[in-house]
C-alpha cells in the first residue's frame, strides 16, 4: 500500500509540475468558436504549436501591432500599424478557415523590434484563421506557427 501511495503521489506531483497556461489554440480547420476575423486585435504573441515555444510582444503597454479587419462576404480587409509602419491588405477567406492572400503592404519605416518586423513576413504568407470570443489566431508558415491577437475594446 505504501508503495502505491508514493507511486500516486509522484504522478501528482509530476502533474504540478508540468502544468503552465498556455493558450488553447483553434485547429485552423474547425475556425474555432466564431467564423470571422472582423473586429480591432493587438498582436501579443508568435507561437509554435507544435512545441509551445513562444514570443511574446516585447513592450505590451507600447504602440504594438494593431489591426482592424473587416469583411464583406468572403473579402476580408484589415488595416492597422506595426510599431513602425501603417500596414493594410486583403484576403479571401473560405468556409474550411483558409485564408488566400490578396493584397498586402505600408510604409516601410525599418521595425525597431524583430517581434513587429516578423508581422510583416507572418501576414503576407497567412494561411488560415481560428477566432475565440477575444482572440484572434492567424497561421503562418505551412501552419507551423500562428500570431495570436487580443481583442481590443
Amino acid at each position: 500500500m505504501r508503495g502505491l501511495t508514493s507511486v500516486l503521489l509522484s504522478f501528482l506531483l509530476l502533474g504540478f509540475v508540468g502544468c503552465e497556461k498556455k493558450d488553447v489554440l483553434p485547429e485552423p480547420a474547425a475556425c474555432g468558436t466564431l467564423p470571422t476575423l472582423e473586429g480591432i486585435w493587438r498582436l501579443r504573441a508568435y507561437q509554435k504549436p507544435s512545441d509551445g515555444t513562444s514570443e511574446t510582444d516585447p513592450d505590451p503597454k507600447g504602440r504594438g501591432v494593431v489591426l482592424t479587419f473587416t469583411e464583406e462576404g468572403n473579402a476580408v480587409r484589415f488595416e492597422g500599424h506595426t510599431v513602425a509602419n501603417t500596414v493594410s491588405g486583403g484576403y479571401q477567406k473560405s468556409d474550411s478557415c483558409r485564408l488566400e492572400q490578396g493584397t498586402f503592404g505600408g510604409t516601410k519605416v525599418a521595425e525597431p523590434t524583430e517581434f513587429s518586423s516578423r508581422a510583416w513576413v507572418a501576414m503576407n504568407g497567412a494561411e488560415a484563421y481560428g477566432r475565440t470570443t477575444d482572440n484572434l489566431f492567424i497561421y503562418f508558415n505551412s501552419k507551423s506557427e500562428v500570431m495570436i491577437f487580443d481583442r481590443q475594446h
